[in-house]
């Protein structure tokens, strides 16, 4: 398995469903090159991602490219579940975007725009943010396991060197969640 990639649909495809299906293209090669969102060569364990515009009338493409080895070490099912994070973030954007461009017009248009977003914030509430608290806590865990600082640990976090002891303290105090089984494959 080389990259998820998004379907091509049309700019009108059908997005009034979550869960539209995603399919998989299978690719061999692996970027390594400086990653201008994260601040640190590929080298160092982060797969690359592009966003590739298209001239033709369809929508942007995502993708993260693994080698088939990286891909194995993942698993199939966390790719699949990771590919839901990235169309329900790019859908969720197209939804409200959506919603700000022009408001629904009339109770049956209203009622659609309801579903859908009932629909986006039950994925995000009950799959997508879970599995996001779930990497995070096992990166976390992990940083510590190898004996990272609570200074180095507070510079990825964004937050004061006592805020980050506080934070790590309270996740080794609580129970691995579902989330963190579910990032470490377990």
């Amino acid at each position: 398995m080389g990259f998820v990639r998004h379907s091509r649909a049309p700019a009108r495809g059908n997005f009034g469903t979550f869960g539209t299906p995603l399919h998989a293209v299978a690719r061999g090669t692996f970027r390594r090159s400086p990653s201008p969102v994260y601040g640190f060569p590929y080298s160092e364990g982060m797969p690359s991602e592009t966003i590739e515009p298209s001239d033709d009338g369809y929508l942007v493409h995502l993708q993260t490219t693994m080698t088939a080895a990286e891909a194995e070490e993942v698993g199939r099912r966390r790719l699949r579940d990771a590919s839901e994070i990235t169309h329900a973030a790019a859908w969720g954007l197209l939804l409200l975007a959506r919603l700000e461009r022009q408001a629904p017009s009339g109770a049956e248009e209203t009622e659609d725009r309801q579903a859908e977003l009932r629909g986006l914030i039950r994925a995000l509430e009950q799959r997508i943010l879970p599995r996001l608290e779930g990497l995070r806590d096992a990166a976390v865990r992990w940083h510590r396991d190898l004996d990272g600082s609570h200074g180095q640990l507070a510079e990825a976090m964004g937050v004061p060197r006592s805020t980050a002891q506080t934070r790590l303290g309270a996740l080794l105090e609580r129970e691995v969640s579902d989330g963190e089984r579910w990032a470490r494959g377990q």
